[in-house]
């Protein structure tokens, strides 16, 4: 009788031990998938502000480069109007000179 209710206390030992292990693997598994989907959703917003980053700076790039090429151009033109007068009023001070 001893070596049944022992028997019987080991069997209800093993299964709450089984039952206790369940519901402890069950809490962690719950703990770190809310964890991962946590992790994951500040892997998509540091990844949404990286996108918007770059987005920004390409934008201030392009911006920059077209500045420049308006400025080379205005250069251009400056230095053409120069040279253009530059012609003309020699000329012109010979015209004046001969007259």
């Amino acid at each position: 009788m001893a070596a049944a209710f022992d028997q019987t206390i080991s069997d209800r030992l093993a299964a709450e031990r089984a039952n206790l292990s369940k519901e402890i693997e069950a809490q962690v598994r719950s703990g770190l998938s809310t964890e991962i989907a946590d992790l994951k959703r500040q892997a998509d917003e540091r990844s949404e502000w990286l996108a918007k980053a770059q987005a920004v700076e390409l934008e201030l790039r392009t911006e920059k480069r077209n500045l420049e090429e308006r400025e080379k151009a205005r250069d251009l033109e400056m230095a053409r109007k120069l040279d253009e007068e530059r012609v003309r009023v020699p000329a012109g001070n010979q015209i004046r000179t001969y007259s």
